[in-house]
């Protein structure tokens, strides 16, 4: 692959073509062997000449070597191979210097390799005569591809080599040669198979050649040389040589010539600040560190970046990476660089800032204090591993403000680990704490108890008992959580909307939020999206997306729902997908809505049905779900999911289930929950049409009673499918679709429209159906509802219509997952970072390539990227906040309420 293949295989074509060739190379160890070259060359017919003859006999012994060369050329052409020749011995290099200028007499070829940098450091004596002699016929091997890299690990492990894998070997060497071959002799030394191997790790691999390699390139250099090549390894590339002066103890002009001097031996870049040639020779620099060298640099840098007010994320690294256990000195400065930390937002290094600080010598107080920030930290990535310190906060801490913090702190951490009546608990011991103290903090922590046993069956009766019937007044942050408290318990019953929506509204962009808690603020959320206002819903969303770290599986549920009650099939799905990475990876679980009710219904309407299928299959039974309020959504939505797979008993178990606990929860308005909906569909299946027609009455009288168009147009469409008579049919699936068509709900008026459609089909009008259904199928599309376009068009060819037919082939073809993920393909990202962008797994991005491969009929990503240029494809934005409107949504409710 690298040069010393090429001279390999040219030594390889000389043999066989009946040539002789002798072959020598340099070493490190070479250099302090004089005229070493003439027993490589001629082993035991060299070594009876003088190792070093004096400059009187020099020509002498050149002669020698070069009539030994001549004899051997009369008996047939005659190949000189010389590897690695800037690690030659002097003598042998003037050795070379008086053959190549002889060398036109003789039926011979010299060839040599050597690095390209170190060759033209050549500048005196018989090194300049060699120099200019080989330049006439230069070879430069450029560095391996990525996809040369990939067949490099491929032939050298033999085993499969993902994108990713080649990807990061490719960074990590550059594509030198060498280096590959370096990481492929560790990989298989260490039995590490390149599936199994984690690519962090593989960042920071420091191959034993490697080491060997670079520490033998510098050790003829001064000693600072080496000093500053690991200074820079331990600060990292990219830091400026004035820094890099003050680590080692150096003058400023000193480092910039030693860096100079790194760059001509190949190792750094010669640009300012230094970065290396190759991440891997920063890694072997970094290894061949003893471990108490490798933690004084690291202290020496933090403290000098401390000095020079550097950035805390750099100081932060140093000071974790100087002693395993924080020296009690550097603790206060540990701690007010994870504050800087998460005061910016980087609260991952942060928290591990605190974590490493909070085992340092301290008072007990003082640790309840760190205790309070390391856990209230935590909180907003993994709340189950805050709990702990959270709790030893709010048993230490005395003062009321730090009292009030570790409670409401712990008490979300517990909420976001699902154990909703523990933090019921919390927030009733702190308000006892506090009453006599500081009454107003007791409050509010009150009505945080209420709004979080709103949300739990086995309190949900007594807290709603609790709720005011009228917009609360006072303090602006407890006015605000009382509010959408009261307002949340009113719209699950299905009362005085228009009033709680004209209180809310005024909420949305209050200042009194930010003093609230996420899942505080997120209750202002869902009345509004039971309303309809799905503005503000959306605008308060995004606010709270960009401006907090916490509850991200949460705003992203409620984002699905919002973008589904839209119509936008796709973004609701990737924000499902979002809420479910988010809850893989620690981050809380949903209070409100249920991550996978989203997802279930998003991927049904995409037609994903396998991975529908995984999801159901991996719930637990009805019986098993504790009587949190998030598992009605799930169970309504995966009963309507079994009834429509035709599995009526189990769909109408889970459906049943869903009604007894909204009942406890006082649930009556469907706009929050349509289980009614699903169980009257399953029970006309099952021969129970009178009980599905009493269903489907009692949801169009609460719906009635709530008052949007979406909630009363679903009510009539379902009665209107269960009706006994056709001509009853028909005239509530027309109702239906003439309320739908003032609402937000496109998915649900091109359902409508089906219906209506097939019904008119039925009933003998296919020419008064086909206008229905072609709306149906445009807005179908427009949704991206690959499930309802596919029925819209089968019902049409029913009507004897002609729609056009799905293109099978062709970028008309791909979904927008498929689409989406294409375009990320063609940018150059990993299947990796692809799924990690678009919150799927990378098994997910490896069908969604293999299916664009397939209809787009190329072979790989070299023709996806040639097909998208010839064609011009631009990236489709992702939606944000969900532009695509309805064409009646600005008609309906989107001003102010009536």
């Amino acid at each position: 692959m690298g040069k010393t293949c090429l001279l390999a295989a040219l030594v390889t074509l000389a043999r066989r073509s009946g040539a002789q060739a002798l072959t020598a190379s340099g070493g490190p160890s070479e250099p302090d062997m004089p005229l070493g070259l003439r027993s490589q060359l001629f082993g035991q017919d060299g070594r009876h000449e003088p190792l070093d003859p004096p400059p009187e006999r020099l020509a002498e012994a050149f002669d020698a070597l070069h009539g030994k060369l001549v004899r051997l050329a009369g008996t047939g052409p005659l190949v000189i191979a010389v590897d690695d020749v800037h690690l030659l011995d002097a003598l042998s290099l003037r050795w070379l210097g008086f053959l190549s200028r002889r060398l036109g007499e003789l039926p011979a070829i010299l060839a040599v390799t050597g690095r390209t940098d170190e060759i033209a450091a050549m500048a005196t004596g018989t090194q300049t005569d060699l120099r200019y002699s080989l330049d006439a016929t230069t070879l430069r091997p450029a560095a391996l591809s990525r996809t040369g890299v990939a067949a490099m690990l491929r032939s050298r492990l033999r085993a499969p080599i993902d994108d990713d894998f080649a990807a990061t070997v490719h960074r990590l060497t550059s594509g030198n040669p060498r280096f590959v071959t370096e990481v492929c002799q560790t990989l298989a030394t260490e039995n590490l198979e390149p599936a199994k191997t984690d690519l962090a790790a593989l960042r920071q691999l420091a191959p034993p050649g490697v080491t060997r390699y670079v520490l033998g390139r510098l050790r003829h250099n001064d000693p600072t040389t080496a000093a500053v090549a690991r200074a820079i390894a331990v600060v990292g590339g990219g830091t400026c040589a004035s820094t890099i002066a003050a680590m080692c103890g150096m003058e400023r002009g000193s480092v910039a010539d030693v860096i100079t001097e790194l760059a001509q031996l190949g190792i750094l870049r010669s640009s300012e600040p230094a970065t290396f040639v190759h991440p891997i020779v920063r890694n072997a620099l970094y290894a061949s560190l003893r471990s108490s060298e490798r933690q004084q640099y690291h202290r020496n840098a933090a403290a000098l970046l401390t000095e020079q007010h550097g950035d805390p994320a750099q100081v932060a690294r140093h000071l974790l990476a100087s002693s395993p256990a924080i020296d009690p000195e550097l603790v206060d400065t540990l701690c007010q660089v994870a504050v800087d930390l998460i005061a910016r937002g980087e609260h991952a290094l942060g928290t591990e800032c605190l974590q490493r600080a909070i085992h340092g010598s301290m008072s007990p107080t003082h640790r309840g204090r760190l205790a309070l920030k390391l856990g209230s930290a935590l909180a907003v990535h993994h709340p189950a591993s805050a709990i702990s310190h959270l709790r030893h906060a709010s048993m230490v801490v005395r003062q009321p403000d730090q009292v009030n913090a570790a409670h409401r702190a712990l008490s979300e951490a517990l909420a976001g680990d699902g154990q909703v009546l523990e933090a019921v608990e919390v927030l009733d011991d702190c308000a006892s704490q506090l009453t006599g103290v500081r009454p107003e903090l007791a409050s509010k922590a009150r009505d945080s108890a209420t709004l979080l046993s709103l949300l739990h069956g086995d309190t949900a009766r007594d807290a709603r008992s609790r709720l005011p019937t009228d917009r609360p007044r006072g303090d602006a942050a407890r006015t605000v959580l009382a509010t959408a408290t009261a307002a949340l318990g009113a719209a699950w019953s299905g009362n005085d909307r228009e009033y709680w929506v004209r209180a809310l509204a005024g909420v949305v962009d209050s200042n009194a939020l930010a003093n609230l808690q996420p899942i505080e603020c997120l209750a202002v959320v869902l009345p509004l999206l039971y309303a309809d206002r799905l503005d503000l819903a959306d605008r308060l969303l995004g606010r709270l997306d960009d401006e907090t770290t916490g509850a991200v599986a949460e705003i992203a549920a409620l984002r699905s729902w919002v973008a589904l009650a839209r119509g936008h099939v796709p973004a609701a799905a990737d924000q499902a997908r979002r809420a479910a990475a988010a809850v893989d990876d620690g981050k809380g679980i949903p209070l409100y809505t249920d991550h996978r009710s989203a997802l279930l219904l998003t991927l049904t309407e995409l037609g994903e049905v396998d991975e529908v299928n995984r999801i159901v299959d991996l719930t637990a039974p009805a019986d098993e779900l504790p009587p949190h309020w998030r598992y009605a959504q799930l169970l309504a939505c995966r009963g309507q999911i079994r009834v429509a797979n035709g599995e009526l008993h189990a769909g109408l178990t889970d459906l049943r289930e869903c009604g007894r606990r909204l009942t406890e929860f006082g649930v009556t308005n469907p706009a929050v929950n349509r289980w009614r909906s699903a169980t009257a569909i399953a029970l006309t299946r099952a021969g129970e049409p009178g009980r599905a027609r009493q269903l489907a009455d009692e949801q169009l009288r609460d719906a009635r009673r709530w008052g949007t168009p979406r909630a009363i147009g679903s009510a009539l469409h379902v009665r209107g499918l269960v009706a006994e008579e056709t001509a009853d049919r028909a005239r509530y699936l027309s109702d239906a679709v003439g309320r739908l068509r003032d609402s937000p709900g496109m998915l649900e008026l091109a359902r409508a429209l089906i219906d209506l459609g097939a019904a008119q089909i039925d009933c003998g009008a296919a020419p008064q159906a086909r206008d229905l259904l072609r709306e149906a199928l445009d807005l179908a599309q427009r949704c991206g509802a690959v499930q309802l376009t596919d029925r819209a068009r089968r019902e049409l060819v029913r009507s004897g219509a002609r729609p056009r037919r799905r293109t099978e082939s062709g970028l008309g073809s791909l979904t927008s997952a498929e689409r989406r993920t294409a375009l990320l393909a063609a940018q150059g990202q990993t299947n990796r970072e692809i799924a990690q962008q678009l919150f799927v797994t990378q098994r997910t991005i490896e069908l969604h390539l293999t299916n664009t491969y397939r209809k787009l009929r190329v072979s790989g990503r070299a023709g996806l990227i040639a097909l998208l240029a010839e064609e011009a494809v631009e990236p489709t934005p992702l939606p944000g906040p969900y532009a695509l409107p309805s064409p009646h949504e600005a008609h309906r409710s989107d001003g102010p309420a009536a």
